[in-house]
């Protein structure tokens, strides 16, 4: 069985394909379109603020993201891009708080798990990072197909047959 994706979905998907391709103004265009309509829209949401991250607005970029939190409370992606955010600020603190969240909600989240390591690391919180980097070094020996499965999995986009 397959979904049909709404034209909310589509967009997003031509927003993300736009950031990919590190056309961003564009990207946060299609993006804004959808949140005039939907303003809660938690995906929109999220990549509107990895727009803003990747343009340095880190403020904005966290004021996106708690109204996507709160769109969509376990959404683990989200708590990544926090952790993005602060680690691109220099708090190394809430980031390892932010990447520990977000591997709560989803541990198939292998950045977060990278990134959390390099974040203990610098903190001189070594065996706490050693954890990190054995959850990060597990998933990439899995299989590319159960990894994506395992996130679509936490994100709720599995859908039963």
């Amino acid at each position: 069985m397959t979904k049909t994706l709404t034209p909310a979905d589509s967009s997003i998907e031509q927003a993300q394909a736009l950031l990919k391709a590190q056309r961003v103004l564009e990207a946060e265009h299609l993006l804004d379109q959808i949140l005039e309509s939907s303003p809660t829209h938690p995906k929109a949401l999220f990549f509107k603020a990895v727009c803003r991250r990747v343009q340095g607005a880190h403020i904005e970029a966290l004021k996106h993201l708690d109204r996507a939190i709160d769109a969509k409370s376990d959404f683990g992606r989200a708590w990544q891009e926090v952790g993005h955010n602060y680690r691109d600020q220099g708090n190394l603190q809430e980031a390892i708080k932010a990447y520990r969240r977000a591997v709560d909600l989803n541990p198939g989240l292998v950045a977060s798990w990278r990134e959390l390591e390099k974040s203990l690391i610098a903190q001189g919180l070594d065996a706490e990072a050693a954890v990190a980097q054995a959850n990060r070094d597990r998933l990439n020996r899995l299989p590319q197909a159960l990894l994506a499965v395992t996130n679509l999995m936490y994100e709720g986009r599995l859908f039963k047959a």
